[in-house]
C-alpha cells in the first residue's frame, strides 16, 4: 500500500459520515477522520519498520543459503540483492560470502562460466589481502567447476594449490575434503593407485575428525575405483555402506550418487532388474533437488540396461533424453556416456553410420578432457564398426590405440614385453593379410591386361578365382583370429589389473608391520633389562627392518618414478643425522666385513630442506653402489658447503682437504649404473640438486648436492 492511502481512506469515511450523522458539524467529522487517518498511517509504519530483514545482507545471504539446493534461482535473486547493498556499505568478509555462495548457486544452475568469473575476480581481491584460507577455499571452488567442465589438469593443479594453503594453515576438514576431490580427478585419469591413495588419506582424516559424511562420501568414492578395477563385489561393498551411512545421516540429497553406482556394479554381474530398480531410485532423488547432471547419468544408465535387454524404443528415449540434459548441465562426463551408449545401440541395430559418428563424437570429447577409460571404450567400438564395413586399415588403427591405452591404464611392467611382442607379431601378420587384399585387384588387373589370347584370359581368371578364394578364406581365419584376441586381451586385461592392485597393496601393507617392528625393537631397546646380548639381538632387529623398509621405498618409488608419479614430502632435516642413521643401517648389514666407514663434516650442522625418507633412500643406495664394487677397505662420506649448496661426498679414495662441485672425470647416471643410482639421482634432481659419479683406476666416487635450508 503507497504513502497515499491514507488521504484517500479520509475522503472515503468523510462521504460515510455526512449522510447518516448530520447532527454533528463538519469540524468533527473531519476531525475524526482526520484521527483515523493518522492512526492508520503510524500503523503502517510501526509494519514498516517490523521488515527490515529484506534490507540487511547477512539476513538476506543466510536465507538464501538455504535456498541453493531447492529454489537456485530465487537464492540467486537474493545474493545478487544482498551483494548491491554491500557495495553501498563494503564489507569484505560479508562480500566473501555472498559470492561463495552465488558461485555455488550458478553450478546449481549449469551458469558455469558465470561461476568461474565470479570466482576468478573474487581470487584477484583475495589475492590483494592475503588471506590463505579464504585463497585455498577459491582455488578448491574453482578446481570444482573446471572439473565439470572437463579441464581435469587445471582442475588438479588448483586443487593440489588448495591442500598446500589448507596444510599450511592446519584446517584438516578442509584439508580431507581436497584430498577426497583430488583422488576423483586421478581415478578420472586412469591413476588408479595414487588415487587410492588419496582416498584412504582422506578416508583417515575424515574418521579422525569423526566427520561422518566425509567419510561416507569417501567409502562411495572408493567403490567407484574398485568399480574401474573392475572388482565388482568389492564395489558393492563400499558402496552398500556409503548408502548406509547417508540413510543414517538423512542425506538424501547426497544418497543418490552411490544408489546409482550400486545399479552400475549390478549391471555388471548380470543383475539388471536389480540395477534398474538402483537407477530409478537415484533418478527420483535426482529430479526431486534438480541435478541435471545427475540425472543425464541415471537416464544413459537405465538406456543402457534397456539396451542390453534389446528394449531398444525405449532405450532411445531415455539415452536422447540424457544428452539433452548433458547439454543443458554443460557435462563432458555425461555426453561421452550418453555417446557410448547411443553407439552401442545403433551397432546393436546395425545402424553403422549412426553408430560411427557418436563414438567418433565421444572420443573427440574423451580425448579433450583426459577421461582414458572411454577413450579406450571408443576405440574398441570403433575398431568393430569399421571392421564391419570392411575397412580394415582403420579398424586395425583402432584396435591398435584400445591397445594402448590399455596399457597406459594397466601400468605395464617389464615382465610383461614378450606378451607385448606376441602381439605386435600377430598385428604384423594382420597387416600382410591386409596388404594381400589390396593386391587383389592389382593382380586381376594386371593378368587381364597381359592376357594375349582367350586361353590365357581364361586361364588367368581361373588363377584369380583361386587367389579369391584363398584371400576369402583367409578373412574369414582372421575375423576368428581377431576374435579369439580380443577374448585374450579381455583376460589379460583382468590379470593385469589384479597383478598391478596386488602389487601396490601388498607393498604399501608391508610398511605398516616393518614401521611396528622397528618401535617395538627401540621400545624394548629402551627399556629396564640391559643384558648385552639383547640388546645387540634388539639392535640387529632395528637395523634389519630399517633396511628392509628402505628397500620397500626403492620399490614403491621406482614404480612411481616410471610413471611420474614420484612426489616429496620437504621438511627440515639435519644431515648429519641423516648420515650417521645410514651408516649405522649398512655397519649392522656387513657386520665383520673388511669395509670401514669414515664421516667428515665441515661443520657439525647441517641444515637441509629435503623428504627425510628419500634421502636416507640415497645415502643406502649409493653406499650399496660402492660396497658391491668393494671387497675391502674404507668408504668416506664428506658433506661442506660448496656455491651455496650442500654437497655429499661418498668415496672409497681418500678424504680431500676441499670439495670441488665437478671434474673432468666426472660423468652422469646411465641406465648401466642399475635401478638404484638411477632412482637415487631421480630424487635429487626432484630436490633440485645434482648427483654425478667420478671414476678412477683406484676406486669410485659418488657426488651430490642440496639447497640448505633457510637461515
Amino acid at each position: 500500500m503507497s504513502l497515499n492511502a491514507p488521504y484517500f481512506i479520509v475522503g472515503k469515511l468523510n462521504e460515510f459520515f455526512e449522510g447518516p450523522m448530520k447532527k454533528l458539524t463538519q469540524f468533527n467529522v473531519k476531525w475524526i477522520c482526520g484521527a483515523l487517518g493518522l492512526l492508520l498511517f503510524l500503523s503502517m509504519s510501526a509494519s514498516a519498520e517490523e521488515q527490515p530483514a529484506l534490507a540487511d545482507p547477512i539476513l538476506l545471504t543466510t536465507k538464501a543459503e538455504t535456498l541453493i539446493y531447492s529454489e537456485p534461482a530465487k537464492a540467486v535473486e537474493l545474493l545478487l540483492q544482498a551483494l548491491r547493498i554491500i557495495e553501498e556499505r563494503p564489507d569484505f568478509e560479508v562480500e566473501y560470502r555472498i559470492k561463495i555462495l552465488l558461485s555455488d548457486s550458478y553450478v546449481q544452475l549449469d551458469r558455469l562460466q558465470d561461476a568461474i568469473q565470479l570466482l576468478q575476480n573474487l581470487r584477484q581481491r583475495i589475492n590483494d589481502k592475503s588471506q590463505p584460507n579464504k585463497k585455498a577455499q577459491v582455488f578448491s571452488r574453482l578446481g570444482e567447476v573446471y572439473w565439470y567442465q572437463g579441464e581435469v589438469f587445471r582442475s588438479i593443479d588448483l586443487l593440489e594449490q588448495s591442500l598446500n594453503l589448507y596444510r599450511a594453515s592446519g584446517s584438516q576438514i578442509d584439508v580431507s575434503g581436497t584430498l577426497n576431490n583430488l583422488g576423483i580427478m586421478y581415478r578420472h585419469l586412469g591413476d588408479y593407485e595414487l588415487a587410492l591413495n588419496y582416498f584412504l588419506n582422506s578416508l583417515s582424516v575424515k574418521q579422525k575428525l569423526n566427520d561422518s559424511s566425509g567419510v561416507t562420501s569417501t567409502l562411495n568414492n572408493i567403490g567407484v575405483l574398485y568399480f574401474h578395477l573392475g572388482k565388482y563385489y568389492e564395489a558393492i561393498d563400499y558402496y552398500d555402506q556409503s548408502i548406509a551411512g547417508y540413510h543414517k545421516l538423512g542425506d538424501r540429497v547426497n544418497l543418490a550418487d552411490p544408489l546409482n553406482n550400486k545399479g552400475q556394479a549390478l549391471e555388471q554381474l548380470g543383475n539388471l532388474d536389480d540395477a534398474i530398480e538402483y537407477y530409478q531410485q537415484s533418478l527420483i532423488i535426482e529430479q526431486e533437488t534438480a541435478d541435471k547432471r545427475g540425472q543425464g547419468f541415471s537416464h544413459a544408465n537405465i538406456g543402457a540396461v534397456l539396451r542390453k535387454s534389446e528394449q531398444f524404443e525405449e532405450a532411445k528415449l531415455h539415452l536422447s533424453h540424457a544428452l539433452q540434459l548433458a547439454v543443458e548441465s554443460e557435462s563432458p562426463a555425461v555426453e561421452t556416456e550418453v555417446r557410448l551408449q547411443m553407439g552401442l545401440l545403433n551397432l546393436d541395430t546395425r545402424l553403422l553410420d549412426a553408430a560411427r559418428e557418436h563414438f567418433l563424437t565421444g572420443l573427440t570429447i574423451a580425448e579433450k578432457t583426459s577421461e582414458k577409460e572411454k577413450v579406450r571404450e571408443f576405440h574398441k567400438y570403433l575398431s568393430q564398426v569399421f571392421e564391419a564395413n570392411s575397412k580394415y586399415e582403420l579398424a586395425l588403427k583402432h584396435f591398435r590405440l584400445f591397445k594402448q591405452v590399455s596399457e597406459e591404464l594397466l601400468n605395464s611392467d617389464s615382465k610383461e614385453r614378450l606378451t607385448r611382442i606376441e602381439f605386435k607379431n600377430k598385428l604384423e601378420q594382420r597387416e600382410r593379410e591386409i596388404t594381400l587384399l589390396k593386391q587383389e585387384n592389382q593382380i586381376q588387373a594386371l593378368e587381364i591386361e597381359h592376357a594375349l589370347t582367350e586361353k590365357y584370359i581364361v586361364f588367368g581368371a581361373s588363377i584369380a578365382g583361386v587367389i579369391i578364394t584363398l584371400l576369402s578364406f583367409a578373412i574369414v581365419v582372421h575375423r576368428k583370429q581377431l576374435f579369439r584376441e580380443r577374448e585374450i586381451s579381455d583376460q589379460l586385461s583382468q590379470l593385469d589389473q589384479l597383478k598391478t592392485q596386488f602389487f601396490a597393496h601388498t607393498s604399501s601393507e608391508l610398511l605398516s608391520p616393518i614401521q611396528k617392528i622397528t618401535q617395538l625393537a627401540s621400545m624394548l631397546r629402551h627399556s629396564d633389562f640391559r643384558h648385552t646380548e639383547q640388546q645387540q639381538h634388539l639392535n640387529a632387529l632395528e637395523g634389519f627392518t630399517g633396511k628392509l623398509h628402505l628397500m620397500i621405498r626403492n620399490l614403491l618409488d621406482f614404480s612411481a618414478e616410471r610413471n611420474n608419479k614420484l612426489a616429496l614430502k620437504l621438511s627440515n632435516n639435519s644431515l648429519s643425522d641423516i648420515i650417521y642413521k645410514v651408516i649405522d643401517l649398512k655397519q649392522l648389514d656387513l657386520n665383520n666385513s673388511k669395509i670401514s666407514f669414515n664421516v667428515q663434516l665441515a661443520k657439525d650442522e647441517y641444515r637441509v630442506s629435503c623428504d627425510l625418507e628419500r634421502i636416507r633412500q640415497v645415502l643406502f643406495n649409493c653406499l650399496n653402489y660402492l660396497i658391491a664394487r668393494l671387497d675391502s677397505g674404507n668408504i668416506g662420506v664428506q658433506a661442506a658447503e660448496v656455491d651455496n649448496r650442500i654437497m655429499v661426498r661418498i668415496s672409497n679414495l681418500p678424504l680431500t682437504e676441499e670439495l670441488e662441485h665437478q671434474n673432468a672425470h666426472s660423468q652422469s647416471v646411465t641406465s648401466d649404473d642399475g635401478f638404484e643410482l638411477n632412482l637415487a639421482s631421480s630424487i635429487i634432481d626432484l630436490h633440485g640438486g645434482e648427483l654425478w659419479l667420478e671414476q678412477y683406476q683406484s676406486g669410485y666416487t659418488i657426488c651430490f648436492t642440496l639447497p640448505l635450508q633457510n637461515r
